[in-house]
């Protein structure tokens, strides 16, 4: 097994402007739904800006609270600094929302994002490379998060600078698993024949592999390259769709 490969799974919802406690509402039900997906997930703890990680208690019934309260005290100085708020409350919001980090104890996965932004809103999981599950266990991982926060889009990435450098201007890169949502109204539907997709009733899950893509360095290769050539047909279809799309 090829070791030091790293994976990135993200997930993105419509945008909205939410309060702290809003957040750390909808951060605990996360948690919650995740550790009955996996354990591993039971055990989550939020790095604060003042360099503290906090044990998040998802089973309390004062957690919500409880987080809240650690989300404030930890962005403080950022809201004095770009809002000139010296004293928020738990109710306090802003346009562009608050960034977030979050680790689970010991199992190498880290999970960050934006939080409560009108603008973009979603998180983010990274992996270490010592840590690799079946494409099955991240395509649960991946419907896990969509269906909890009703995500638009979602995509677990090979984080490769060369990869992805070849792919970042598709608007929405396939990677090794990746959600589209119907409402997205992409038309891409043509694109993707002799792909697995997985229909849901809000969208539609695009699989490359179910393999353990790390097996071999034989096999990793084949998969960058057919990667990037999927991803090339997607932007040739793409940009044949809007050549028919009418004006306006």
């Amino acid at each position: 097994m090829i070791k030091g490969i790293y994976f990135g799974l993200g997930f993105f919802w419509h945008s909205k402007e939410r309060t702290i406690l809003e957040i750390s509402e909808r951060m605990i039900c996360l948690f919650q739904d995740l550790a009955s997906m996996d354990v591993r997930f039971s055990a989550p703890h939020y790095s604060s800006r003042k360099g503290q990680n906090i044990k998040i208690d998802i089973a309390s019934s004062d957690g919500v609270r409880a987080l809240a309260e650690s989300l404030k005290i930890s962005l403080e100085s950022d809201i004095l600094e770009h809002d000139g708020t010296t004293k928020p409350n738990l109710s306090f919001k802003r346009e562009f929302g608050f960034s977030a980090s979050f680790e689970f104890k010991d199992q190498d996965i880290s999970l960050s994002g934006r939080l409560g932004s009108s603008k973009a809103e979603g998180l983010s999981f990274s992996f270490s490379g010592n840590f690799e599950e079946s494409s099955d266990w991240y395509l649960q991982l991946l419907k896990t998060c969509i269906v909890n926060t009703s995500s638009f889009f979602g995509s677990m990435q090979l984080k490769i600078a060369k990869v992805t450098k070849q792919i970042n201007d598709i608007k929405y890169p396939i990677g090794i698993i990746t959600y589209y949502a119907d409402n997205l109204s992409l038309n891409i539907g043509g694109c993707l024949e002799g792909l697995e997709v997985i229909q849901e009733d809000a969208g539609f899950y695009v699989v490359l592999s179910h393999e353990s893509i790390t097996d071999s360095k034989e096999f990793f290769d084949g998969f960058k390259r057919d990667l990037i050539l999927v991803n090339q047909k997607l932007r040739q279809c793409d940009a044949m769709i809007l050549r028919e799309l009418p004006p306006g």
